[in-house]
C-alpha cells in the first residue's frame, strides 16, 4: 500500500488544481509552495516545470518567486542554476543574498556571487549579519583575506551590524586556510 503524506499531496493537489480549475490559476503563494515541496522531494524536473510556468504567466521578476527557485534549484544539486536565477533576478532582497551565499558550494559560484555583491553593495534593503557570513565565507573559499577583512570591518563601519561569534568563526576559517594560523590565533584573541 502506497501512503502519500505532505509535499508529495501538496504536488498533487496543484497538478489537479492546473487541470481542473479554469477559474482558479496559482499566483505568486502556491508557486512558492510548490518549489518548497520540490526542494524538499528533490523533485527537479517539476521544480524546472514551475520555473517555465513562473516565467511565462508573469512571475519573471517575482523576488518570491526567485528566491524559492534558488532555493529549490540549489537543494536539487543544481548549484549553477541557483546562481543563474541569482544573477538575473531585477530585485534582490535580503533573503535572495542570504539563500545564494547559504547554498553554494563550488568555488566558481563563489567567485560569481561575490562579483555580484561587490558591485551591488547598494541594496534597497541592507545586508544583515547572515548575508555577511555568507560573504565572508566567500572570501575563505577563494583565499581573499584582504576582502574578509574589509568586508568585516564594514559590518561595523558601513552596516551597524555588531559581529556575532559565526563571523568570527568565518575569520578564524579565512585565515587558517590561507595559512595564516598565528594570525588567526591572534584574531581570536
Amino acid at each position: 500500500m502506497l501512503i502519500i503524506t505532505g509535499s508529495w499531496k501538496f504536488l498533487i493537489t496543484f497538478k489537479m488544481m492546473l487541470n481542473e480549475s479554469k477559474r482558479c490559476r496559482p499566483n505568486d503563494a502556491t508557486l512558492v509552495s510548490v518549489l518548497s515541496a520540490c526542494s524538499k522531494l528533490g523533485a527537479l524536473e517539476l521544480g524546472k516545470w514551475v520555473h517555465l510556468y513562473a516565467v511565462n504567466n508573469g512571475y519573471r521578476d517575482n523576488t518570491y518567486v526567485g528566491n524559492s527557485l534558488i532555493d529549490m534549484y540549489a537543494k536539487c544539486g543544481m548549484i549553477t542554476s541557483a546562481v543563474d536565477v541569482f544573477m538575473t533576478m531585477s530585485k534582490k532582497d535580503l533573503i535572495s543574498w542570504n539563500t545564494v551565499y547559504k547554498r553554494i558550494s563550488n568555488a566558481r559560484s563563489w567567485t560569481r556571487c561575490l562579483e555580484n555583491f561587490s558591485r551591488d553593495e547598494k541594496f534597497e534593503t541592507e545586508p544583515d549579519g547572515i548575508t555577511l557570513i555568507g560573504v565572508i565565507c566567500a572570501c575563505s573559499h577563494m583565499g581573499l583575506v584582504k576582502d574578509g577583512f574589509k568586508y568585516f570591518n564594514s559590518m561595523v563601519d558601513e552596516y551597524s551590524i555588531i559581529p556575532q561569534i559565526e563571523h568570527y568563526g568565518c575569520m578564524v576559517d579565512l585565515l587558517s586556510r590561507a595559512g595564516l594560523i598565528e594570525e588567526a590565533v591572534e584574531f581570536v584573541n
